[in-house]
């Protein structure tokens, strides 16, 4: 009776385990246009992958552009900033921005590159920081790296400078 029962375990197992493994790859057959897809499937999946990587390393390089520290022996607070300004080709646009970077204490000299829509600014970290230099721009009408020009100062600005690139 004991090799019957054993018998019919085996069966059951063997049964159960036969329709599982129907079930797993039930219908899906091993064919060349499904190899095709899953390798399609894959490269999008890689594809995704190398964007998000590229858009990190991008988000991580701004980082490092946005401020870098100076190997100064006279002044070690002395820092170099780079923010990203959208509307800069005009020198109406210059003058403006210059004016308020006068402004704050600390800032020391900096460029203005229109071409590339960024200015270079060295600045003393013991009297003001970044964040205090993009208020100081977008307060005139610009955008600085994330902050977005105060509305009424953008308002105000010539229509050159409202354009991307300054461009009437």
């Amino acid at each position: 009776m004991n090799l019957k029962k054993t018998a019919h375990a085996f069966m059951v197992a063997v049964f159960v385990c036969t329709v599982i493994g129907f079930m797993a790859g039930c219908g899906k057959t091993d064919t060349t246009e499904n190899k095709k897809q899953d390798s399609v499937n894959t490269q999008k999946q890689n594809t995704g992958d190398e964007t998000r990587n590229k858009v990190a390393d991008m988000r991580e390089n701004q980082k490092k552009d946005v401020m870098k520290t100076t190997d100064s022996p006279d002044n070690p607070s002395a820092a170099i900033a780079v923010v990203r300004i959208p509307r800069t080709s005009c020198d109406k646009c210059k003058d403006i921005i210059t004016e308020a970077l006068k402004k704050i204490d600390g800032v020391g000299d900096f460029t203005i590159d229109s071409d590339r829509g960024v200015i270079k600014i060295k600045f003393d970290m013991s009297k003001t920081d970044i964040s205090k230099i993009e208020t100081g721009i977008s307060a005139v009408g610009f955008d600085a790296n994330d902050k977005k020009a105060d509305p009424e100062a953008f308002k105000k600005l010539d229509d050159c400078c409202k354009q991307p690139g300054g461009k009437k």
